[in-house]
């Protein structure tokens, strides 16, 4: 009975049910211990309290509350800053002598490595830049002596100076995407192979490929913001599909209709090969049941970092590449496109543009001076 949801749902879940379990193999083979890092216990206890007290949200009303991959971030950078003092024999502190302690630490240990793909890793501009940041955050917060906190934040704004100087690697990748035509072209062409495959597993790669690759270029979420669900994050209204989502990392909404053009990728990911005819029973079943809209073959949610697989299995980068491209397409529409980028990359501050916009935009823009001065040149001379 090809197409019937008998046959996709039924006897998916009949064969789960008559399969042995799978021992998992998680957590099977032990991640060997930082080298770089102490433990976080080993960090001293107003440390650990101040971070305690961010990841309950227990802070005082003044205090804003960092995104948890902020904390996350700062938490290695701390447990690395204090491994470096106590190698050192200096006492665990945060002060201008031991950032720097930390960043000679860095250059050392980068000029160990061997291979090519790892050279300068954790020593690059944008990495010093990040951990000097971190740590000024973090004495702010603990609120160590301010003669500290204006030197660090000194060092942490030349160290801003010199991104400039350089070419960040998401930039040389995205010069060597497909364009916007090409990829949605490759999007579509992974859902017309979908329909043309037999094997049931190799169709449903393909149906959430072609959804990743398509609702990422027109909605560039954050991977911790990619786990949808139906019925919670996407559903239908009728007439439809909407999104609602309140992102993780600035606790901004991204909320409305999805453009009609990505209505056939949320159709497929959803039907998962069944018959179109279907979709006037899904549409409710979704939102009652609110299930993961990507799931694999036994309708088991994929990992967070799917989306970014599926983007360098055809792309060659991550999905965070997409983020990238909304600020350079639309930045070169002006303050209006700056402003529809934001919204859509779910940013509150303006300054976060420059983050992720590339050459092409920096380009445009000249391009576009150059043009000004030419108009002005021929009325001059016309003149």
């Amino acid at each position: 009975m090809p197409g019937s949801p008998a046959a996709h749902v039924i006897l998916s879940d009949a064969i789960a049910r008559k399969e042995p379990p799978k021992p998992a193999k998680a957590g099977s083979v032990l991640r060997p211990a930082a080298q770089r890092r102490v433990a976080l216990d080993a960090l001293p206890p107003a440390w650990r309290a101040k971070l305690t007290a961010w990841r309950t949200g227990f802070v005082a009303l003044h205090e804003a509350v960092p995104a948890p991959s902020v904390i996350d971030n700062t938490e290695d950078i701390l447990r690395e800053y204090a491994k470096v003092q106590i190698d050192a024999g200096a006492p665990v502190a945060i002060t201008i002598e031991g950032v720097r302690r930390m960043e000679a630490s860095r250059t050392a240990h980068a000029k160990t490595r061997q291979a090519p793909a790892y050279t300068s890793q954790g020593d690059r501009p944008a990495t010093r830049h990040t951990a000097v940041m971190r740590l000024r955050q973090f004495g702010d917060a603990l609120g160590i002596d301010r003669l500290t906190l204006e030197a660090i934040r000194t060092h942490e704004n030349a160290l801003r100076a010199d991104l400039q100087s350089v070419v960040p690697l998401k930039f040389g990748r995205y010069e060597q995407l497909p364009d916007l035509k090409e990829t949605w072209q490759l999007a579509h062409a992974l859902l017309e192979q979908s329909a043309e495959v037999k094997r049931r597993p190799t169709k449903i790669r393909l149906l959430n490929e072609a959804f990743c690759i398509a609702f990422w270029m027109l909605i560039p979420l954050r991977l911790g913001d990619g786990q949808l669900i139906w019925g919670e994050d996407i559903w239908y209204d009728g007439d439809c599909y909407r999104i609602d989502i309140t992102t993780t990392k600035e606790d901004e909404p991204l909320r409305g209709r999805l453009h009609k053009r990505l209505e056939p990728f949320v159709d497929a990911v959803l039907l998962r090969g069944m018959n179109v005819d279907h979709l006037a029973h899904l549409h409710p079943l979704s939102q009652t049941e609110q299930v993961p809209v990507l799931r694999d073959v036994s309708g088991k949610g994929l990992a967070d970092g799917y989306p970014s697989s599926a983007w360098r299995r055809h792309m060659g980068t991550g999905a965070h590449i997409a983020r990238t491209r909304i600020h350079t397409e639309l930045g070169q529409l002006g303050p209006e496109g700056v402003e529809m980028a934001l919204a859509l990359t779910a940013q509150r501050d303006a300054r976060s543009q420059f983050a992720y916009q590339a050459a092409q935009f920096e380009r445009a823009q000249r391009a576009k001076g150059q043009s000004m001065i030419d108009g002005l040149l021929a009325e001059v001379f016309d003149a």
